[in-house]
């Protein structure tokens, strides 16, 4: 992480041009001894000028109108800011804390800034990029009060570069392997790797119909957390797909393109575990990744196949390429045999909730009326936006079969809704369960938020956010 750096008093001596965040309309920052250039730079939100003024670097950030200000706002446009940072190549910053700005909005500032400046790395070199410190000016907090910020950082940048990692090096056996680097690292993490003969064996007939049609082997993951101190037991199931090509129901090739991005599910989830020996949380957290490739071939599962999934429910497969609900149907119910307080899946599910919600927004499933409350909470938290979606029992209709207990696909209409109600088949009604489709904002073409092209982790702070609040 970058070096951070307090002082209580603004220093103009200091290296690095001096961040400033302004409110439309403002003609004059007291605190910093500058005028507005009102005619270059008008405080619009998100807007971001250079200016030079005796010899003296400046960086002015546009808040917009201050009645409408957040903390979120604050966020954001210090996501731009790291972003202009970047591309500009600069390695040192000071930010300006503006009279009133309270402890909550410091920390946004600075989860903003690296959200913004984070880059998948093209080489070597391209890795030593990157802003290297951070100065806050003018601040009366304490190096140790980021901690928690550092981690959501950690967490989000851990999972940003395992989804970045192109499909022919992240295979299901490399994912494996970074779940095993974690485990060996930790005192409180051990993890389980399920090879295809243990799959097999196991009964995980529905992850192992979608792994079968490549030559990359599967690995069925499962990592657990257990604190000295006793709290509830979480499972987070993350969508794992290093690569998917649709199978026999093959996507047309401009389709295929970014799906690399298919495991971000468990990328996040492995995110997540990678900061849980330094935040050490009080609740016991299992992490589930069913990791496979969707490949045609000889071998591959067909349109037409029947499946017995782990619980005994029988599948019938009418699309391949509506595959991640096959792998999380038997993780779902693997997880259920554990017996948690909840059981959270994240994954790219469909394109169904993409033309429901768009790009910026991911929808949220559940049967329970807490974990909504409480996820929604979250996500206000980190700005990672959330919409309720309904679980509408109507639509089950749509996934009858009369060859199987369930078919895997129930057409266009409400796809995204029918794939949640598929996934309930699978998890102990008893259980609180909430599923979120992460499929719009997982990766990006451009930047937005605190998000550059490439893969955004969305969801992992979200989730780090939700399980502290939970008593």
């Amino acid at each position: 992480m970058v070096n951070i750096k307090i002082y209580e008093e603004l220093d103009d001596k200091r290296k690095g041009p001096l961040c400033v965040f302004v409110f439309e309309g403002e003609r004059e920052i007291k605190e910093a001894g500058i005028r507005i250039p009102y005619d270059l730079f008008g405080g619009k939100e998100g807007e971001v000028f250079f200016l030079c003024e005796k010899g003296k670097m400046y960086i002015l950030c546009g808040l917009g109108k201050r009645k409408a200000f957040s903390f979120l706002t604050l966020l954001n446009v210090s996501g731009k800011l790291g972003y202009e940072i970047r591309e500009r190549k600069i390695k040192v910053v000071s930010v300006l804390v503006r009279k009133g700005f309270k402890k909550k909005e410091i920390f946004k500032i600075y989860e903003g800034i690296l959200l913004g400046n984070y880059r998948f790395p093209k080489n070597e070199e391209e890795k030593k990029e990157g802003l290297s410190e951070i100065c806050f000016e003018n601040a009366n907090i304490k190096r140790e009060d980021f901690r928690f910020s550092e981690l959501l950082i950690k967490a989000t940048y851990f999972a940003r570069d395992l989804a970045n990692t192109p499909p022919n090096i992240a295979t299901p056996i490399y994912i494996a392997e970074k779940a095993k680097e974690i485990a060996e690292k930790s005192k409180n993490i051990k993890v389980h790797i399920f090879d295809e003969n243990e799959i097999v064996k196991k009964g995980f007939n529905a992850f192992y119909g979608v792994a079968k049609g490549s030559s990359n082997p599967p690995r069925f993951i499962h990592l657990v957390y257990k604190p000295k101190r006793k709290g509830k037991k979480i499972v987070l199931i993350g969508k794992t797909i290093t690569f998917d090509s649709g199978g026999l129901s093959l996507k047309p090739s401009n389709y295929m393109l970014g799906m690399k991005y298919d495991k971000s599910g468990g990328c996040n989830v492995l995110g997540i575990f990678s900061v849980l020996d330094e935040w050490n949380p009080s609740h016991e957290i299992h992490g589930i990744l069913p990791a496979c490739e969707n490949m045609p071939s000889g071998t591959a599962q067909r349109p037409d196949d029947i499946v017995t999934a782990y619980n005994g429910k029988r599948i019938e497969i009418i699309s391949t390429d509506a595959e991640g609900r096959l792998t999380l149907a038997d993780a779902l119910s693997y997880a259920s045999e554990l017996k948690p307080d909840y059981i959270i899946d994240v994954a790219t599910l469909t394109s169904a909730c993409i033309i429901a919600l768009g790009n910026y927004t991911s929808g949220l499933f559940t049967n329970e009326e807490f974990l909504k409350n409480s996820l929604l909470k979250a996500s206000e938290d980190t700005g990672e936006s959330l919409w309720h979606m309904p679980l509408d029992e109507k639509l089950k209709e749509k996934i009858k079969t009369k060859f199987a207990d369930v078919k895997n696909s129930g057409g266009r209409e409400g796809g995204a809704i029918t794939a949640a109600l598929f996934l309930k088949e699978f998890v102990d009604e008893k259980i609180p369960w909430a599923h979120i489709d992460i499929a719009g904002p997982s990766f990006n073409s451009k930047f937005w938020g605190v998000n550059p092209e490439g893969a955004s982790g969305f969801l992992t702070r979200t989730l780090i956010e939700w399980i502290k609040s939970l008593k």
